[in-house]
């Protein structure tokens, strides 16, 4: 599978891993934070990046409005 552009990336589901390790004391009364640790605790992660996902990580990074 090609690269795209974000190789630390490549590994969704060890990503996924790191990014609850970071987020495991994390608390806030946020609705909007709180809905989107409950979607990645939730996520069920491939091993490797579709292209789908490919494209809202690209947006995730260049798109500033989100």
């Amino acid at each position: 599978m090609p690269s795209w552009g974000f190789p630390e990336y490549e590994d969704i589901a060890a990503l996924k891993e790191q990014l609850l390790e970071k987020a495991a004391d994390y608390k806030t009364e946020e609705a909007g934070l709180k809905q989107m640790v409950h979607l990645l605790k939730e996520y069920e992660a491939a091993p490797v990046a579709d292209e789908q996902m490919r494209e809202l990580f690209t947006m995730g990074f260049h798109d500033k409005n989100l």
